[in-house]
């Protein structure tokens, strides 16, 4: 009996001790604890940190959560910072990070609600890229620009360089304005009109990386001097004879006129044996041009500064030839004599022929249409074009019959009268 009851005392005695050291520990929690629980707003969902020139675009989804007011943007190790309000806020938040040199950042956004509850950090990075990033990128080269036609040129590019998104290409027009034209990276060429070619244009290259948000341009390059004219080999298809009255001696010995164009140097065009020294034939070239070089491809090695060589000739050009074969519609264009680049004799004979001359003889021969006293009006634009042949080595200073002339081909160089016409015959 006194041992029952003595368990019962000790019991109670245990059971009030319990309930004092719990009725502390709550105190203790207490103190901890905030009244409802912490609250952490709706953080920065979907964050991209994207690369820009200079600078950063860091963006996030619009908060759902209407408590949600503004946010806070850290980069540089925390040290710099920009609050963003996020009242009325789109599908996605956006805020530029401006003025930063070219590094790798990253990124630190956090949310707040109107009470100052503060959201989990959510972190992103990005890479800036700047002026160093456009200095490595090669530009896209001009591989050819020219003046066409009158107020019109074109300008020929190169292949497209890593990251390039576009070239820009600016000059004068012919009201006095500076024009800037894009060109696509699809774009092999480029038409300038209205063109001014009293200044040099310029150009740049336009970059920009593959997850990069700005274009990034390089220095803009102008060119050393004015457009040269497009100058090209014409196109000897359309090419053929047009005799007229006075023209005289096509051909001998099984050879053909036409073999001056039939782009063969192998097949020759010669003249009777019995013929005079100054002779003439005329091409009705079948487009507009103004002349700019003739070439003569004789036979090798046969007439090399000698023989049946040309050494005098003149080409004459016309819009309308006159039926009579008269020289009436004529203008003279050039008055050529061979050039030997050793040079003659004093008296004029041929003298030694060196390698230089044989050289020039075989792979140049080539006679330039500039304006001169006797042919001021070189460059006019023409249809016809007609050849007049005054001298052979040969007969160089003499006036005696039983000379003929040889020649394997006539290559002629020149700009066309017409952008339609250029367009029609080039490719």
């Amino acid at each position: 009996m006194k041992k029952s009851l003595f368990i019962r005392i000790a019991f109670v005695v245990l059971l009030l001790v319990s309930m004092l050291s719990c009725s502390k520990q709550d105190e203790v929690y207490k103190g901890f604890v905030v009244p409802g629980g912490l609250k952490y707003p709706q953080k920065a969902d979907s964050l991209l940190v994207q690369a820009g020139y200079n600078r950063l675009l860091v963006s996030w989804l619009a908060p759902i959560d209407p408590s949600v007011t503004k946010a806070k943007v850290f980069w540089n190790s925390g040290l710099d910072s920009l609050e963003v309000n996020l009242a009325g806020a789109a599908d996605r938040v956006e805020v530029i990070l401006d003025n930063l040199e070219e590094d790798t950042y990253s990124v630190t956004v956090y949310t707040y609600d109107a009470k100052g509850n503060i959201s989990v950090p959510v972190e992103g990075s990005g890479t800036v890229y700047g002026p160093s990033y456009t200095n490595s990128r090669s530009d896209r080269e001009v591989t050819s620009a020219a003046v066409v036609v009158d107020k019109l040129a074109l300008v020929k590019w190169g292949a497209k360089t890593a990251d390039l998104v576009k070239t820009e290409i600016r000059y004068k027009t012919v009201s006095g304005e500076y024009r800037t034209v894009e060109v696509p990276i699809r774009e092999s060429q480029t038409w300038l009109e209205d063109f001014d070619n009293s200044e040099p244009i310029s150009y740049r290259s336009v970059f920009q990386p593959k997850e990069g948000v700005d274009e990034a341009p390089s220095m803009w390059t102008t060119m050393d001097d004015s457009l040269p004219e497009e100058v090209l080999t014409l196109p000897k298809g359309t090419w053929s004879v047009l005799p007229l009255p006075t023209d005289s001696y096509w051909s001998s010995y099984g050879t053909s006129i036409v073999a001056l164009w039939n782009n063969n140097t192998g097949d020759i065009w010669a003249t009777p044996f019995d013929c005079p020294k100054t002779i003439w034939f005329t091409v009705d070239l079948g487009y507009h041009v103004s002349l700019k070089t003739i070439q003569w491809h004789h036979r090798v090695p046969y007439e090399t500064f000698a023989g049946s060589g040309i050494r005098h000739f003149q080409v004459w050009g016309s819009e309308a030839p006159a039926e009579d074969g008269s020289w009436d519609s004529w203008t003279l264009l050039g008055d050529f004599e061979a050039f030997k680049p050793s040079g003659y004799n004093a008296d004029g004979t041929v003298g030694t022929i060196t390698a230089d001359d044989e050289y020039h003889w075989i792979y140049e021969n080539i006679y330039t249409f500039t304006p001169t006293e006797s042919a001021p009006d070189a460059n006019k634009v023409v249809r016809y074009v007609r050849v007049k042949l005054l001298d052979s080595f040969d007969t160089w200073g003499k006036d005696p019959f039983g000379y003929i002339y040889v020649i394997a081909e006539m290559t002629f160089t020149g700009t066309f009268g017409s952008l339609e016409e250029r367009n029609l015959y080039v490719n």
